[in-house]
């Protein structure tokens, strides 16, 4: 007999939310005590389930992580395209990246200090790092616009939005719209003199 259209609806609207629920279970567990210190039987059983159910969904401790870390990125609300809709000029990009960025930062800071230190032992953490720096790296260039070329000037923005910029700014008294402000001012500068001297050298390159 042929399950019926709306058993096998109920069925995977099931296995969703027992998946949603692991994953939940994984991220408060991290939250606690850390990637190393969380077995696949401590989320089973803070998620209410059988071992063998979390292992039906995650057949590796590896692919659950994953999993958290995605839904982490998610919970964070990562930047994308999205924060440069309205922005018509380099500067105004330049200063919306620059809060984006910095409000990230801000927003992650309890993850990173729980996260930061298993860097080196957990391979989907230097996957999500080695896939965030690939959409900064978009997000820089489509502010940049026609200096995106120039080393100068991508060099100095990757340095100026780090979280070790803001974390020092944080220090020195700054709050994290202050600091915002401050280096938006600063890359916007730098942009601006690369591109008066992008454009001069064009000029002079036109000139019989």
């Amino acid at each position: 007999m042929t399950p019926r259209p709306y058993s096998m609806e109920r069925r995977l609207a099931k296995s969703t939310a027992t998946r949603a629920e692991i994953v939940e279970a994984a991220m408060a567990a991290y939250r606690e005590q850390g990637i190393r210190a969380t077995s696949m039987q401590e989320v089973a059983r803070r998620a209410d389930v059988a071992p063998n159910t979390v292992l039906n969904h995650f057949p590796t401790p590896a692919a659950l992580t994953a999993a958290v870390i995605e839904r982490i990125a998610e919970s964070l609300d990562m930047p994308d395209e999205r924060i440069f809709v309205g922005a018509r000029s380099r500067s105004a990009r330049l200063r919306r990246l620059v809060d984006a960025l910095f409000a990230l930062y801000e927003r992650s800071t309890d993850w990173f200090l729980i996260l930061r230190p298993q860097y080196d032992d957990v391979p989907a953490l230097r996957d999500a790092e080695d896939e965030f720096l690939v959409v900064v790296q978009r997000l820089y260039a489509l502010a940049l616009g026609s200096v995106q070329d120039d080393a100068t000037v991508r060099g100095t923005l990757f340095g100026l939005t780090s979280p070790a910029t803001l974390n020092a700014l944080r220090v020195a008294g700054l709050t994290t719209a202050e600091a915002a402000s401050l280096v938006g001012d600063l890359v916007v500068y730098v942009a601006d003199r690369a591109g008066r001297g992008t454009r001069t050298s064009a000029a002079a390159a036109s000139t019989p």
